[in-house]
């Protein structure tokens, strides 16, 4: 096992050893022991992994060795986050910690790859198609530039991995992002109002939660509405939880700024109407009903 951490220096040395029928077992238990357990982290045991593709190549790694890895693995919650990461970070090679391993298409076994290596741990490359999909929503959300250039740049590599086919629905994802930036290039509303126009059939859900939003809030939300259903009909557009405010409050005589949800920005902004507000009789929740508004205090 020390030996394998320091491959390939010590090649020369482990090709010996793998002469010994004894060699494979002693190293799946030793494996088994003293790598594959919950104190190690994902991105270690990726690391020998693939060391220990790169010993065996140009041969596919043993049945053993894979049996002892994949189980393991395809059992940690962020295995394939780790997986996509890594390909990202990349022009398409495998970075794990810092090792590059491109992949062995020169023999055209894909078995061999690296990639079907990685793959083989979950059975189908649907499993990190839909990583990368849940991955990009998130970063294309919280990009308030729509900048786009990178990721499909990303995208084009990843296509060439796993095949156009597979990544149809990020093609659409990135589109509406580009779609949504002309729409707000061309929108004559209050300043500041911008809008992430979702094809709801390509994106994940990201949340169960709904909002009924009030006040200014709502004023600027409709009138965006108006705006991308007068450019787009007979198309219409649903409010869903997500997006985000940005308030300047005072606090204890000081102002500040934050940033909340569409939800907490309804009922932080009720209260220029009136100081407080009654748990009976005319309540909050006559004017913001909300299943999603973690993380808000109400006092």
């Amino acid at each position: 096992f020390p030996l394998l951490l320091q491959y390939p220096t010590t090649s020369p040395l482990l090709t010996f050893l793998s002469s010994s029928p004894l060699f494979l077992p002693s190293l799946s238990h030793t494996l088994s022991t003293r790598l594959l357990v919950k104190s190690a982290s994902t991105s270690d045991i990726l690391e020998v992994y693939l060391k220990t593709f790169s010993f065996f190549s140009p041969l596919p790694v043993p049945p053993l060795i894979k049996s002892t890895f994949n189980p393991f693995l395809k059992t940690r919650r962020d295995t394939v986050k780790q997986i996509i990461k890594s390909i990202m970070q990349t022009n398409g090679g495998i970075n794990i910690k810092g090792q590059l391993l491109l992949e062995h298409t020169e023999a055209g076994v894909l078995e061999r790859s690296v990639l079907d290596l990685l793959v083989g741990i979950f059975g189908s490359i649907k499993v990190l198609c839909n990583e990368y999909r849940r991955i990009l929503s998130s970063r294309l959300i919280e990009d308030e530039r729509f900048k786009t250039d990178e990721e499909v740049r990303r995208l084009e590599l990843l296509k060439l991995r796993f095949g156009e086919g597979m990544l149809r629905e990020c093609e659409v994802m990135i589109k509406d992002v580009d779609d949504s930036k002309r729409i707000n290039r061309n929108f004559k509303g209050r300043a500041g109002t911008t809008g992430l126009v979702r094809s709801h059939c390509f994106w994940p859900k990201i949340s169960d939660s709904s909002v009924k939003l009030v006040g200014e809030v709502r004023s600027r939300v409709e009138e965006f509405k108006s705006h991308f259903e007068e450019l787009k009909k007979p198309r219409t557009l649903v409010v869903s939880e997500g997006g985000s405010v940005e308030l300047e409050l005072e606090v204890e005589g000081v102002k500040k700024f934050f940033t909340c949800d569409l939800a907490q920005a309804s009922i932080i902004l009720l209260f220029q109407k009136q100081r407080e507000w009654s748990e009976e009789g005319e309540t909050l929740h006559r004017h913001v009903t909300t299943t999603g508004t973690q993380g808000l205090t109400l006092f």
